[in-house]
């Protein structure tokens, strides 16, 4: 399991504030979905991804996080365990 500080839990709800004020109608608030992954790339081979997302992949584990739903493709898991993201 990944653990995520209180101030990235604010950073993520901030985003999905705004990204929501700007694309649901008003009353509405989509379910807070952040994806975390990596893909290949950088200097170590690869780097971390992070995405705001609309559903949950039939692959995915997920967590719940401080309100927020955290989306991770069981293929990375092992890559990604004991992960800390902070802001």
């Amino acid at each position: 399991m990944i653990e995520i500080s209180q101030a990235a839990i604010a950073e993520i709800e901030r985003m999905h504030t705004v990204r929501d004020y700007h694309s649901q109608p008003k009353g509405l608030r989509a379910d807070r979905l952040f994806r975390v992954g990596f893909t290949s790339g950088g200097c170590e081979n690869f780097y971390y991804t992070f995405d705001l997302v609309d559903s949950i992949e039939a692959n995915d584990r997920v967590d719940r996080v401080g309100g927020i739903s955290v989306l991770i493709d069981r293929q990375q898991l092992p890559y990604l365990d004991h992960l800390k993201l902070d802001y």
